[in-house]
């Protein structure tokens, strides 16, 4: 029983981080409405250069955020015997980068962001709110990060791997299909095995050789 359950903690916790997006997504939406309609020193709020930066970094780290969760759920298609790791890191790295933006965010919003009335009818403040339990549930900030660190000394070997290439484009891309999922596939250890990590320098090749339009 307890087998079958961490290992449908990585379901979770991948799945998971779509609600963080979704609050983050609508957060971000309710404040740039916010800022281009609110006028203050005779001008809108988005014409302040700090208020302008803070909702370019937050709109930044949502695109983060999607991309990770996108290549955690095809990961779990593509390679469901690594979710361990890589859901853990999904896990912690979303609803912690989504509190940094709602917290950006609010200082765009300023009181506004309590406010029931007017602006949203208090939907910002909600979002804020619920968002908070997201880092808590299926495992904390705290258990996550310790997952990751168990994991990280095998981790470091250097390893070869003829697929890689495949795999990585398989996880990444948003146009090729990925297999069914394989639930038995799943297992409680990545075993020193991480596409991604271990793909950074192939990653890297493939920038380089990438030439600037």
């Amino acid at each position: 029983g307890l087998e079958i359950m961490l290992k449908a903690f990585q379901l979770a916790r991948t799945v998971i981080t779509g609600l963080s997006l979704g609050a983050a997504d609508t957060a971000l939406r309710i404040t740039m409405d916010f800022a281009l309609a609110r006028k203050l020193y005779g001008d809108s709020v988005f014409a302040i250069p700090h208020a302008r930066r803070l909702l370019c970094d937050a709109f930044i780290d949502l695109l983060i955020c999607e991309c990770l969760s996108i290549a955690s759920a095809r990961s779990i298609h593509v390679e469901p015997e690594q979710m361990s790791l890589r859901s853990a890191i999904s896990k912690f790295f979303v609803p912690v980068t989504v509190e940094k933006i709602l917290k950006s965010l609010s200082v765009v919003m300023g009181a506004r962001q309590y406010l029931r009335q007017e602006h949203c009818d208090g939907v910002f403040q909600k979002i804020y709110r619920d968002n908070a339990i997201l880092s808590l549930f299926d495992g904390s900030t705290a258990v996550n990060l310790n997952a990751i660190v168990t994991q990280l000394a095998q981790l470091t070997r250097r390893v070869e791997h003829a697929e890689l290439s495949n795999r990585l484009t398989r996880i990444f891309s948003l146009t090729q299909t990925v297999p069914d999922f394989d639930p038995a596939a799943l297992t409680l250890h990545n075993k020193g095995r991480d596409s991604i990590l271990q793909g950074f320098t192939l990653s890297l090749e493939k920038l380089s050789s990438i030439e600037p339009k």
